[in-house]
């Protein structure tokens, strides 16, 4: 058993550089792909017609890899869809 988690320490070295050369790797493909992203959702609510984003309720990424726009209800007392969720004012 100690074979298992402990061999020596050389392979617990490499070990912990391959965990933070993943995380790197990781963390710059977030870093990138997040800004297309946010790109893409700039697109989206100029394509809706939306002007102005305090307009926008939420913008969602649906599962088939689409993204949809949610405007916040035009009238006083309207209902959404999003009501129940705890979304503070002005993000």
């Amino acid at each position: 058993m100690k074979d298992l988690l402990f061999e020596n320490w050389e392979k617990l070295g490499q070990v912990a550089l391959m965990t933070i050369a993943s995380f790197v790797v990781l963390f710059l493909f977030i870093r990138i792909s997040g800004k297309r992203t946010l790109a893409k959702f700039n697109a989206v609510v100029r394509q809706e017609g939306i002007e102005r984003l305090d307009d926008v309720l939420a913008v969602v990424i649906e599962l088939n890899g689409e993204i949809s726009v949610i405007k916040r209800s035009d009238t006083p007392g309207g209902k959404s869809s999003l009501e129940d969720l705890d979304i503070p004012e002005g993000q």
